[in-house]
C-alpha cells in the first residue's frame, strides 16, 4: 500500500494522505478529516492533489458531529470543470449527525451524474479538490473521501 503526503490543511492539525490498494487495484482514495475550526470562515480551501490523468469517480462527506451555524459547503475542483458535491444539497439544514452526501447523486446537481460531463473529470493537469464554505460554522466534524483513477 502507497501512501503519498498531500497538502495539508491552513491549521496542519491532521496529515492527510493517499491511501490505495497497490498493484491489485487500479482506485485510488483520498481522505481527509474535516474540523469546521478548518474551515470555519466563508472561502474555499484546498484540500486534496488530484495527479494529472486522473479521472474522479465518486465523493462522500460523512457528517460525525452536527454543523450547525453555517449555510453550505461546496466539494469541487480548481479547474472550475466539476462540483462534487453541491452547495444546494450540502446546506446547515442537512448537516446531522450520520448524514452521508454522495456523488453521483443522480440528481443532476453534481457532475458526476451528468453524463455529458463525465468527461470533464478526466484531466491531463494536475488539479485540486477543494471545499468551498458560505457563512461561518460554529460547530462540525465530517470525513470528505473521494475516489479515483490515474490513466497511464
Amino acid at each position: 500500500m502507497a501512501v503519498s503526503t498531500l497538502t495539508a490543511l491552513p491549521n496542519s492539525k491532521r496529515p492527510l494522505g493517499l491511501v490505495g490498494s497497490g498493484g491489485e487495484c487500479i482506485i485510488q482514495f483520498l481522505t481527509a478529516r474535516i474540523d469546521y475550526a478548518d474551515v470555519r470562515t466563508a472561502g474555499t480551501y484546498k484540500i486534496f492533489d488530484l495527479p494529472a490523468k486522473s479521472a474522479v469517480l465518486f465523493a462522500w462527506f460523512i457528517v460525525e458531529t452536527t454543523w450547525t451555524v453555517g449555510v453550505s459547503i461546496q466539494i469541487d475542483e480548481s479547474s472550475g470543470a466539476g462540483i462534487y458535491l453541491a452547495a444546494a444539497d450540502v446546506i446547515a439544514a442537512a448537516m446531522a449527525a450520520g448524514h452521508v452526501f454522495h456523488s453521483p447523486t443522480g440528481d443532476g446537481t453534481d457532475i458526476l451524474s451528468n453524463v455529458a460531463g463525465h468527461a470533464d473529470e478526466y484531466d491531463l493537469t494536475a488539479r485540486t479538490v477543494d471545499l468551498t464554505t458560505v457563512g461561518t460554522w460554529s460547530t462540525g466534524v465530517g470525513t470528505l473521501i473521494i475516489g479515483f483513477v490515474t490513466l497511464p
